[in-house]
């Protein structure tokens, strides 16, 4: 394997070409080998190919890179874990969790304006409503409380399932649309 390494390594050289995916197969593959027998042997190869996948993910932004990025990345985080090194690896795990920069600009100002859309719609449900289930906080509570759960709870159930964060964050999340929802039908009332 390390024969196919440095054969790897030679051909950007020769094509003048990068060959990103065939390079970090090829130090992960290493890195693979050793990794339940000697973490401390696989971590070079391991950390080489994530830098390699850093690198193209760089240069290209198709998917594949950035999704070999997070596997080696969790790799890396589980040879450190291995090691001994439990503060860098939950580090280097947490970094991979949240971008660095957020992907929509002005995030804070469209969130808002977002909740304001959303309470107008479910005051306009609620007047549409109104005439069939009578007037009332009681309406107002049932169509805010059925949107709400609509809203927040499935998204937030695959969250609390499937994500690396604690559980009490969903949890919140689908609160705060249930009860904004509540809310705004109840003003709309």
């Amino acid at each position: 394997m390390r024969l196919a390494t440095t054969i790897a390594d030679s051909i950007p050289r020769l094509t003048g070409k990068p060959a990103y995916r065939l390079r970090l197969l090829a130090y992960g593959f290493l890195g693979d080998l050793d990794v339940n027998i000697d973490p401390v042997r696989s971590a070079e190869p391991i950390r080489h190919s994530l830098d390699i996948a850093r690198e193209w993910a760089q240069a290209d932004s198709s998917r594949e890179p950035k999704f070999l990025v997070a596997v080696l990345t969790r790799e890396w985080a589980d040879i450190l874990w291995q090691t001994g090194d439990l503060n860098v690896a939950r580090n280097t795990l947490a970094a991979g969790l949240f971008l660095k920069q957020g992907r929509y600009p002005a995030f804070e100002v469209q969130w808002i304006l977002m909740l304001f859309v959303l309470a107008i719609l479910l005051a306009h449900l609620y007047a549409w409503v109104r005439p069939t289930l009578g007037p009332g906080p009681k309406t107002a509570l049932q169509i805010g409380g059925i949107v709400g759960f609509a809203a927040g709870f499935p998204t937030n159930f695959g969250t609390a399932t499937w994500a690396v964060i604690p559980r009490i964050f969903p949890l919140g999340w689908m609160l705060e649309l249930w009860v904004g929802s509540i809310l705004a039908t109840l003003v709309a009332g």
